[in-house]
């Protein structure tokens, strides 16, 4: 819908490397803690391409990965990577409790589920979808596209956080709007192509109304040139050798952030 670096590639379920796991053990000789990995036996989180490369730079440069989205940093302060995703979420929360609270929530698309915790630490109740079985953790996560979902439950609010891009927009809009109490919210934050946005405005027509849309380029961009610096800098270490064929689109990605041809929006939709 919005601009995956990955425009019309098929993710399979599992990229099928081995499950690693990272752990921290004391160097014998200094005592430092060093990071090392090894295969899991099971069950560890496993992703498909490309979101197996950026969990594992992620983790190799911080020694934690709880978010896969891009970070949202302050114009005037800079923040870590971690930072900055937090504050994302937090502004998506933020959004999200401007309408009542303890009400439901589909999430579509769950990643690492830090997104998902915190929604329920807050008194929603939230239901987590993702085509990823590798992903599927909690007992209130369902294996299962958005496309192919379906219930008789109606929702308060369904959240995309970077999961649209990924998904027929025509399909996010009408499914939605079908999933939906009467003045639910739609709230997505993604990449969008601005030569899709003309195609999205008239979608929504009569089926949404625009409650506030936000533009963050110029605060997520940041989170682009990141993840291309500890790519580039763990490639040696990283299990995926497709780093060679994503590095040059995501560059291609920061330029077209660069030249306006891509935007980072948070969207607010309520049916009508």
């Amino acid at each position: 819908m919005f601009g995956s670096p990955l425009k019309n590639y098929q993710a399979p379920p599992t990229c099928g490397l081995p499950h690693i796991y990272y752990a921290l053990r004391p160097e014998a000789e200094t005592g430092i803690l060093v990071l090392e990995n090894k295969e899991w036996p099971g069950d560890h989180l496993m992703f498909s391409y490309p979101l197996n490369i950026y969990y594992e730079s992620l983790v190799l440069e911080n020694k934690e990965c709880p978010y896969l989205h891009y970070g949202v940093q302050n114009i005037t302060k800079s923040l870590t990577a971690i930072e900055a995703q937090e504050k994302s979420t937090e502004l998506i929360i933020k959004y999200l409790t401007n309408h009542s609270i303890n009400n439901s929530i589909l999430e579509v698309g769950i990643g690492l589920g830090t997104t998902l915790n915190k929604l329920q630490s807050c008194g929603y109740n939230v239901k987590g979808i993702s085509p990823d079985l590798d992903q599927i953790t909690q007992s209130n996560m369902l294996h299962t596209s958005f496309e192919d979902y379906i219930t008789t439950d109606t929702y308060n609010h369904i959240l995309f956080q970077e999961s649209a891009q990924y998904i027929d927009p025509s399909i996010i809009v009408s499914k939605s709007h079908s999933l939906l109490e009467k003045e639910g919210q739609l709230l997505i934050m993604d990449e969008f192509s601005t030569e899709i946005i003309p195609e999205v405005e008239k979608l929504i027509e009569g089926m949404f109304k625009i409650e506030d849309l936000k533009d963050l380029t110029k605060k997520a961009k940041g989170s682009i040139t990141y993840l291309i610096k500890v790519i580039e800098k763990h490639r040696n270490n990283i299990t995926d050798s497709r780093i060679d064929d994503l590095l040059p689109l995501l560059k291609i990605r920061e330029s077209e952030y660069n030249n306006g041809t891509y935007k980072y929006l948070l969207v607010s939709l309520i049916k009508k």
